[in-house]
């Protein structure tokens, strides 16, 4: 004797499976490109201060053309708001050999939102470079 047995009715399965993925799979994906963003705006950070203590490490150069260096660095990667601190505050053609030179870079960590700026508010991205002042 042959049983067949009836399988129940699937429609509209894909549909529910898809509105239960979907939204993690976007939250996911946004997150990661914001992931990303806050990976680069950290290199950026670093690379400025690294360029600012290159720069401010050699003879002659006084706070303001680092400043300026540090500036150039983070306009080419289109970085609009940060601040730029440079110890000693005084760089000139004076400051002795040896001298260890500081310069901090902060950005606030909105500079790389791409979505709902909550998720950062009140942050901000830093780093600090030095190198000797040479002859």
């Amino acid at each position: 004797m042959n049983h067949i047995t009836a399988k129940p009715p699937r429609r509209g399965t894909a549909t529910v499976e898809a509105a239960v993925c979907l939204p993690v799979v976007l939250l996911l994906l946004f997150g990661s490109i914001e992931a990303a963003n806050a990976v680069f705006l950290k290199q950026t950070a670093t690379m400025a201060a690294y360029e600012g203590a290159a720069t401010g490490s050699r003879a002659g150069v006084t706070s303001a053309a680092v400043r300026d260096r540090c500036r150039t660095v983070l306009q080419a990667r289109n970085v609009s708001q940060f601040r730029v601190d440079v110890n000693p505050p005084s760089l000139s053609e004076r400051t002795p050999t040896g001298t260890p030179v500081y310069i901090r870079i902060t950005i606030p960590a909105s500079e790389a939102a791409m979505g709902p700026l909550w998720l950062y508010e009140g942050r901000e991205v830093s780093h600090t470079a030095h190198m000797p002042r040479t002859k």
